[in-house]
């Protein structure tokens, strides 16, 4: 490469005028190279930084993006959360109203019962077959036990023994009772011991009923065709249930106690005898203890001995409600049963529990 240099002389002597300058050729292809290399470098730089800025706009949208399905996510969430709260108030709602409206309508036959005792005279009069309210709570109660604990301790003797004969002259009153079962069902308010002292007397009424619907008999067995206890006719918490209902599908397996075994009676002569008296929520588990303790020590229905018991077959039926036979006989049993004691079991008399 030739640099030019105009010289603009005065003198004579110097170099003159257009005269040019030239540069070794060795100077000139460095200077070429060094341009190359800062024109190449100064594309590098471009393009990297361009590659940075391309990365850092790849990194702010993908972080914009996940900021946004997120804020997407939490909407959806919220939106979620609040459709169950609404869907919850509206039940509870729908609930409240159905309360309210089954206390008005109750609140509406009371009144009109009263209105009724009133223009009749007899103000303190109340239809047992209407639900009884406690006003302090507007809550539906347990029925009231104390005309069935009038009739057990009229008619039934200390060993369990019915007089079907006297009760049939009193069956009104022990119909007004089965009313207030059917018309004060059980609630879950109620405590397990009011709910398991309902369903016993439930059983021990209606089979009372039974037997007197169909008095005079010798034994409950010649009802519906040995099957007394399949036969659906209860009419109990809306629904038409059996005698074995009662037990079998509500009693045992709800409240899974093995002395209600001693509790219900059948009324046959080797089942456990009805008590002469009602069981209510606080005399529950002392009365079962002492029917169960009675039954087990009564040489009537069980023979115990030291090295062999024959037992009611109560306890060969419902085996699976003991577990060891032998353990939970010496737990009420005056004479210790040996653990290798022989068992077996004593045949079933079907006969009428009357006097």
């Amino acid at each position: 490469m030739l640099i030019v240099l105009l010289v603009m002389a005065c003198q004579s002597g110097e170099k003159p005028a257009n005269a040019v300058v030239e540069v070794a050729p060795e100077r000139e292809a460095v200077a070429i190279a060094t341009a190359d290399e800062i024109e190449e470098g100064e594309e590098e730089g471009k393009e990297e930084k361009e590659e940075m800025e391309e990365e850092e706009e790849n990194v702010k949208e993908e972080e914009e993006e996940n900021v946004k399905e997120e804020k997407e996510e939490e909407e959806e969430e919220g939106k979620e959360e609040k459709e169950e709260k609404e869907e919850m108030e509206e039940e509870e709602e729908n609930v409240k109203e159905e309360e309210e409206e089954e206390v008005d309508i109750v609140e509406e036959k009371v009144v009109t019962q009263e209105s009724n005792d009133i223009i009749k005279g007899k103000a303190d009069v109340v239809d047992p077959g209407l639900p009884r309210i406690d006003k302090a709570t507007e809550k539906k109660v347990m029925p009231d036990e104390a005309a069935w604990d009038e009739l057990l301790s009229k008619y039934v003797s200390a060993d369990g023994k019915v007089n079907y004969q006297g009760l049939k002259g009193e069956e009104g009153k022990l119909d007004s009772y089965l009313e207030q079962l059917a018309s004060n069902p059980v609630s879950e308010e109620w405590s397990r011991a009011e709910q398991m002292a309902y369903w016993i007397n439930a059983y021990n009424a209606y089979t009372i009923k039974l037997i007197l619907d169909n008095y005079p008999l010798k034994s409950i067995m010649d009802l519906d065709g040995g099957k007394p206890w399949d036969r659906k006719w209860i009419n109990l918490d809306g629904k038409t249930l059996s005698l074995n209902d009662i037990e079998h599908v509500i009693i045992r397996p709800k409240f899974k106690d093995p002395r209600i075994h001693f509790a219900v009676n059948c009324a046959a002569k080797s089942c456990p005898p009805i008590p002469n008296q009602a069981f209510t929520a606080e005399n529950l588990d002392k009365l079962l203890d002492e029917r169960t303790k009675s039954f087990i020590n009564n040489e009537n229905y069980n023979e115990i001995s030291d090295g062999q018991v024959k037992v009611s077959s109560i306890f060969d039926w419902y085996g699976e409600d003991f577990g060891n036979l032998t353990a939970y006989l010496n737990k009420y049993s005056n004479t210790k049963i040996s653990e290798d004691a022989e068992v077996g079991f004593l045949e079933y008399d079907w006969a009428l529990n009357q006097k």
